[in-house]
Formats: structure tokens, C-alpha cells, sequence
């Protein structure tokens, strides 16, 4: 309907017409089309002009080709006319000024329509551009912000999982600690029940720790305790929940599992591995460890109650030589 509106007022009051267009900031113009498929300038208003720093008399009747003498810039506008002819359609794009020399980098955002005659040729090429240089600007620093954003964000959503992490991980082995043991346990006790399944629950304890602290220093215990985590971590299956109860001490929950299994592959570990040995600053240290195993439901049926049996079996392997395992008694 605009265009229709503009064509009539350009036909039957060209005057008032330019008077009109001439209060406008938007660019307003009409492009001949030139029967060697070229293109050339037949109106332009004040805002146009002002724009190539050129009085409105020295810029119309120029070729399209004269105002954009950038090879480019011409080429991509040539293309915007040639889909306005092609499909006899109005047309929208964006275009920047890049390459104009006498005009600052700009972008516009044009609107372009075909003009017919009597005969449904078309002859002209109407267009109005509007400065959206500010607007571009306004979304690409958004743009920016919002990509600053997003790596803010991903940096806080990496410490949230680290303060996670460190929440329920042990520092110097990477089990998970005893907060996590506790949790962990009630969830797969409840699990086990509602499944009518056995969990074992084995305590381990790191023979003679002591004397390897005082005798090779705690450096060396800690590495110790980091060779049997790498154990643990290397012999246990990965739905096992490996934990560092505190000190020399690690507790194993062995979901779906009963003792009497493990104790078996426990005395075939012991068999075949025999001891573990620590390389600490060129000295070997041999290390072993003592076990107590308690089964769900058979030894209790509540955390509470398969740690103290557990830790009474860990007692009875001590008791007895060390070096073993030992499957508890009743709760």
C-alpha cells in the first residue's frame, strides 16, 4: 500500500512528494532501470545527499555504478536490484557503506520495491534505507556481553561442580569421604531392600600405618594412602563406592553383593597380589592391610549397624595376625 501511495504522489505532485521525503532521516531514492541492465539515479532526498557529502544536483542522473565505486559494495547492491526484478517483488536487506570514501562506515537496513508501467515492465527501482548502525552496534555489544556472560557462567557452573567435588572428596586420595559414605550408604541400603538384594559393606585398614609415618615420614604415608585408593579404585568394580572413612581407614560399599562372594575374591586378591609396595624417594615400602566385611540384611539393617560389625571384623583380621580378611558376626 506504501508504494502504491508514493507512486501516485510522485506521479501527480513530485513536488510536495520531495518535501516530504526531504524531513526524513531515512534515505529515500528511485533507481531507473537502464535498458543495459544498468541502473541509474532519478531521486534522492536531502538525507541521501548529505550522506555522500554531494549537493542533490551533482548526485542525480549518476550511474549506480559511479556512487559505489567500490567493486564489492556494487556487486552485492546490483545483486539486491537483480532479486527485486527477478522476482518483481519488494525486497529487504542489509548492506554496510564499507568502501565509500567520503561517507563513515554505516549500515543500513534498505527496503526496495519495483515500479511497473502501463505495459507491466519495470522501470523503476524505489528504495528507502535507514541507518541501523547505532542498533548493530547495541546488538553486537549485547552480543558480547552475552558471550562473556555464558564463559562466566560456565566458570561458575565448573566451581559449583568443583565446591561439589570437594564437598564429598577426600583431598589427598580422591575417594569420596566419609560425608558421602554415610549418604550413600542409607541410599543403597534402601535400594537393596526395595530389590530384595544383599550389599556388603568391607572396612579396610592399612597394617602397621605408624610405623611407616615415623619410620619414612608422612609424605610417605600419604603416598601410601594414595597407592591403596589407586588399588581400590583399580580392583573394585565401578558401581562400588570407594570412600576414606579418616585416616588410615577406607570403607567400601559392594551394592548387590553378598559376603560370603566377596570374601572369596578377597582371599584370591590376597593370594595372587600379596603385598602392595610404595616407591617413596628411592625406598620400597611394603604395605598391607586388614579387612572386616558385614552383609545387609544378614549382619544388620542399618548403616549404623554394618559399620560396627564391619569394624568388629577389622578388629578380629587385626587380632589375628593382620594381613587378612574376616567376615562379622551378628550385630
Amino acid at each position: 500500500m506504501i508504494w502504491s501511495a508514493l507512486k501516485y504522489m510522485f506521479t501527480h505532485s513530485p513536488a510536495l512528494l520531495e518535501q516530504m521525503f526531504d524531513v526524513l532521516t531515512d534515505h529515500v531514492f528511485l533507481m531507473q532501470v537502464e535498458s543495459d541492465g544498468g541502473y541509474r539515479l532519478t531521486f534522492c532526498n536531502l538525507a541521501m545527499s548529505r550522506f555522500f557529502a554531494v549537493a542533490r544536483e551533482d548526485i542525480l542522473q549518476k550511474r549506480l555504478e559511479a556512487l559505489l565505486p567500490d567493486p564489492e559494495l556494487y556487486q552485492r547492491v546490483c545483486d539486491s536490484y537483480r532479486r527485486v526484478l527477478a522476482t518483481g517483488k519488494a525486497q529487504d536487506y542489509e548492506e554496510t557503506s564499507e568502501g565509500l570514501p567520503q561517507a563513515p562506515p554505516t549500515t543500513f537496513h534498505t527496503s526496495l520495491a519495483p515500479l511497473f508501467d502501463a505495459a507491466g515492465h519495470c522501470t523503476h527501482i524505489c528504495g528507502v534505507s535507514r541507518n541501523i548502525t547505532a542498533r548493530k552496534q547495541a546488538e553486537d555489544a549485547l552480543r558480547v556481553t552475552n558471550q562473556e556472560l555464558e564463559v562466566r557462567l560456565a566458570e561458575i557452573r565448573v566451581l559449583q561442580v568443583q565446591l561439589q567435588q570437594q564437598a564429598i572428596r577426600d583431598e589427598l586420595t580422591g575417594l569420596y569421604n566419609r560425608r558421602y559414605l554415610e549418604e550413600s550408604l542409607e541410599r543403597e541400603l534402601q535400594r537393596a531392600e526395595r530389590a530384595g538384594q544383599p550389599l556388603t559393606l568391607m572396612m579396610i585398614d592399612v597394617d602397621h600405618f605408624k610405623a611407616v609415618n615415623d619410620t619414612y615420614g608422612h609424605q610417605a604415608g600419604d603416598r601410601v594412602l594414595q597407592a591403596v585408593a589407586e588399588l581400590l579404585r583399580k580392583r573394585l568394580r565401578a558401581q562400588d563406592i570407594v570412600c576414606r572413612f579418616g585416616g588410615e581407614e577406607f570403607v567400601v560399599i559392594l551394592p548387590d553383593t553378598a559376603a560370603q562372594q566377596t570374601l572369596v575374591r578377597l582371599e584370591s586378591w590376597f593370594r595372587k597380589e600379596g603385598l602392595l609396595t610404595v616407591g617413596h624417594e628411592g625406598q620400597r615400602i611394603d604395605v598391607q592391610f586388614s579387612m572386616g566385611l558385614a552383609e545387609y540384611p544378614t549382619h544388620g539393617r542399618s548403616g549404623e549397624q554394618l559399620l560396627r560389625v564391619a569394624d568388629r571384623a577389622l578388629y578380629q583380621a587385626k587380632h589375628n595376625g593382620r594381613n587378612q580378611v574376616c567376615l562379622g558376626g551378628a550385630a
